[in-house]
């Protein structure tokens, strides 16, 4: 808007998606939420992360990201339909562990 040699901007915000992820035997497991804090679920539904594209499930709406060879924090896009969101993800590697205690009698 410009009025009387002033000038203003708005930035109005429809929506929004978020990522809800946790580590699993097989990798991440995440899920892609609207505003509205439904799954989504449709064809274009997926993420864009280190340069790979992780679609999601049409029926539950699951991503599936395998772990990395090292810890990687980077950028991830949360596509949704034609709605895309910048956000961050910590990409983590695979580690086991083994613990044991046995008593004898």
């Amino acid at each position: 808007m410009i009025g009387n040699g002033v000038s203003a901007r708005a930035v109005i915000k429809k929506g929004s998606l978020s990522l809800v992820h946790r580590s699993t035997v097989a990798g991440h497991l995440a899920y892609i939420l609207d505003s509205q804090k439904n799954i989504c679920t449709s064809e274009k539904t997926g993420v864009w992360f280190d340069q790979k594209y992780y679609p999601a499930d049409l029926a539950t709406g699951r991503i599936f990201i395998p772990y990395g060879k090292s810890d990687l924090n980077s950028k991830i896009i949360m596509i949704n339909g034609d709605f895309a969101q910048l956000g961050d993800f910590t990409q983590k590697t695979e580690s086991y562990s083994f613990s044991a205690q046995f008593y004898l009698h």
